[in-house]
């Protein structure tokens, strides 16, 4: 299949696929490290419509963002898609993975230890108060 004949089957599409009652959903839960795609059946159909545009876009030279727009098909608790990006290397367009370094392990045990001195100074100054109290 050429990519004229992808156009037109992709137009095709978008045509009869209305936006109308279309919904997808992105939910992510704060506890957890993972998201669920939540929509109806319209939903996934224009999300696949929308995802053939993206792959089927001109994009110039040095150009990586598509001028997509999803947001059409998500609701108030669903996560905002800030753009769409095509990109060959797709672990390139992601941010450098940070490793922890020794600072983040020194402010953790710092914390930690003034946690323990204070612990120990209640308990020496409850045993002091009780001392005081048991005297009279």
């Amino acid at each position: 299949m050429d990519d004229s004949e992808i156009q037109q089957r992709v137009n095709e599409l978008d045509a009869g696929i209305t936006k109308d009652d279309a919904k997808l959903l992105i939910y992510y839960e704060e506890e957890g490290q993972s998201c669920e795609i939540i929509g109806n059946r319209k939903g996934y159909l224009r999300a696949g419509v929308e995802m053939l545009k993206a792959a089927i876009t001109p994009l110039g030279p040095n150009e990586f963002i598509t001028p997509l727009d999803l947001n059409y098909l998500i609701g108030q608790r669903s996560l905002f898609v800030k753009r769409v990006i095509r990109q060959e290397d797709v672990e390139a367009a992601l941010p450098p993975l940070q490793s922890k370094s020794w600072k983040t392990n020194a402010i953790g045990i710092g914390c930690l230890a003034i946690g323990i001195f204070g612990i120990i100074c209640a308990l020496m100054g409850l045993d002091d108060v009780f001392t005081w109290l048991l005297r009279k």
